[in-house]
């Protein structure tokens, strides 16, 4: 079990999410990465940007240890935009 978990992004501010880690996870002390100075809204964002790049990079982007899946896959799909300018 885990002494602490800091919740950040759009979960850090939902508190039926937090009191139901709080009643699972007992002994630890649930908390926000707002509280120890990390911005939860920059920390979710720069996620997504890592999730983007290794998409376009071709890196796959789940962990079938941690959830397990069958293979390692490419998340996301990429749909170059055209930009007409006249």
């Amino acid at each position: 079990m885990p002494d602490e978990v800091l919740l950040c992004g759009g979960g850090s501010r939902n508190s039926y999410l937090r009191q139901r880690l709080q009643a699972e996870l007992t002994s630890a002390q649930i908390g926000t990465t707002d509280e120890v100075g990390i911005d939860g809204d920059f920390k979710e964002a720069i996620a997504f940007a890592v999730l983007a790049y290794w998409r376009v990079k071709s890196i796959p982007g789940n962990l079938p240890q941690v959830t397990g899946a069958v293979k390692p896959v490419l998340l996301g799909d990429v749909h170059p935009s055209i930009h007409l300018c006249k």
